[in-house]
């Protein structure tokens, strides 16, 4: 009778707990995340210490998270645009589940970043966005037959899902007057906001009527970056701007001169210049020099001395180049050292602690006003 009795539990073992048992998964959409246009809100509902993850192959991904006590909690999910669905999957020992999300029903966003690249969210759109050189245009996809609004101006994306047309921005003052210290303000850090030279409305109307409306602000970054990227092209030849006649040779007006770096520009110009005022372009190619700084070691608890130590430090010298801008032609060259900044006095937590590698650049104040120096 006992050698039947355990048969016959070891049956209903198999019976109810010998398959594996599904995780409890529910996950609910709740929408963007305010002020993170490419950021979904999931709630999720599971068991208690369960691990939660996406699938990042489908374009989703999110932070390991771990279901809290209460069982609930709210996963943020980045996307991409074009993304119709996100898989969340948990687990909890040897029990696993999986539930997919559609994103179709969300209310797309449109986002447009400092540079003025579109994103619509969970539509598929995107690309280059809005650009100001160098002639102003409007240049993205978006499903064909897309009715885009820019301000004032309507446009229709074609059937190859491509739109590309000129813009009429109404800037005050228009680009070819705006001071060259207005736009070419360099490196924006931290919390300052760059100057806008234009606010306005982007509406798009899908061809399933759907409708979404943002706020458009162009900046002096987002000018700046468009600038700089045109200017670049200087050392393929002559670069002139849309309201100069082509054979342009001179512009008219006071000197004014810019150093280009990456995405970013330094005005070194006469005070008062304006773009239509611009002569000359200077690039460079930075080449590294490694130094030694010496430092007199103290320590944060005691500030005790600890001796001496001595530690890396890398110059990033500009050696520049100036360009004419309406010739192409190379004016000058010259090299800007970067200076040996080493901190004066290094203080340690503790006697084996690393001293960081120390860096610095050239001024790009300094070779924007060397170039300003060959304007005409």
């Amino acid at each position: 009778m006992r050698r039947l009795a355990f048969v016959g539990l070891f049956l209903l073992v198999l019976a109810n707990g010998g398959c594996k048992r599904q995780l409890k998964l529910e996950a609910t959409l709740n929408g963007f995340k305010p002020g993170a246009p490419d950021t979904v809100l999931v709630h999720i509902k599971s068991e208690r210490s369960a691990e939660i993850t996406c699938d990042a192959d489908l374009g989703a991904n999110c932070m390991r998270a771990t279901v809290p006590f209460n069982g609930e909690m709210d996963l943020e999910v980045m996307t991409s645009s074009g993304k119709t669905k996100v898989v969340i999957n948990g687990v909890l020992g040897k029990k696993k589940n999986q539930v997919i999300v559609e994103l179709g029903a969300l209310p797309p966003t449109i986002s447009v970043n400092s540079y003025g690249m579109i994103s619509c969210m969970p539509r598929d759109c995107g690309g280059v966005g809005i650009d100001l050189f160098p002639k102003p245009e409007l240049d993205f996809t978006a499903p064909a037959g897309t009715v885009v609004e820019f301000g004032s101006e309507k446009f229709t994306v074609g059937s190859d899902g491509r739109l590309s047309t000129p813009l009429k921005l109404d800037i005050s003052p228009p680009l070819e007057k705006q001071p060259l210290s207005a736009i070419c303000i360099g490196l924006v850090s931290g919390s300052t906001k760059p100057p806008a030279l234009l606010s306005t409305t982007l509406t798009l109307t899908f061809p399933d009527g759907v409708k979404a409306t943002s706020q458009v602000e162009i900046t002096a970054e987002s000018a700046q970056r468009h600038l700089s990227q045109a200017l670049k092209e200087i050392t393929n030849g002559p670069v002139l701007f849309p309201w100069e006649k082509p054979g342009a040779t001179a512009a008219k007006g006071k000197k004014a001169g810019i150093y280009v770096d990456g995405d970013h520009c330094y005005d070194g110009g006469a005070a008062g210049a304006v773009l239509a005022d611009l002569d000359v372009i200077a690039l460079s190619e930075d080449k590294e020099r490694v130094g030694e700084c010496t430092y007199e070691l103290s320590s944060v608890k005691t500030g005790e001395n600890r001796g001496i130590a001595s530690g890396k430090i890398t110059m990033y010298d500009s050696h520049a180049t100036v360009y004419d801008r309406f010739s192409g032609k190379k004016l000058a060259t010259k090299a800007f050292l970067a200076p040996k900044n080493c901190t004066k006095d290094i203080r340690l937590s503790s006697i084996n602690s690393r001293i960081q590698d120390q860096t610095s650049y050239a001024n790009e104040d300094q070779i924007a006003a060397w170039a300003a120096v060959f304007g005409k």
